[in-house]
């Protein structure tokens, strides 16, 4: 526990970051909005990459916790899926 706050608090911040973004960009009816929704969805529609980004982090597959100890195993905090793995179906389990 006693590196719990170090481990999990940044995965917990972003985590509350994407419904933040996505409520703004929803619950927005001024033409400032507008536009910015409409030039968003432009882009994801046009950039592949950017897309996959955005569902990635959108599903938390991209939340991992690094570990202090830096003799950790490489996996020790890293997610247990990938977005290739997702893609596939397939589990680290």
């Amino acid at each position: 526990m006693d590196t719990y706050h170090f481990e999990r608090h940044s995965a917990g911040s972003d985590l509350l970051k994407h419904p933040l973004a996505q409520t703004a960009l929803i619950a927005t009816f001024s033409p400032e909005g507008l536009a910015l929704r409409d030039m968003l969805a432009e882009l994801v529609n046009h950039t592949p990459a950017l897309s996959e980004r955005l569902a990635t982090a959108l599903s938390g597959l991209v939340v991992g916790s690094p570990s202090p100890d830096p003799f950790a195993h490489r996996l020790t905090g890293n997610e247990h899926r990938t977005y290739e793995s997702a893609k596939e179906g397939c589990s680290a389990f």
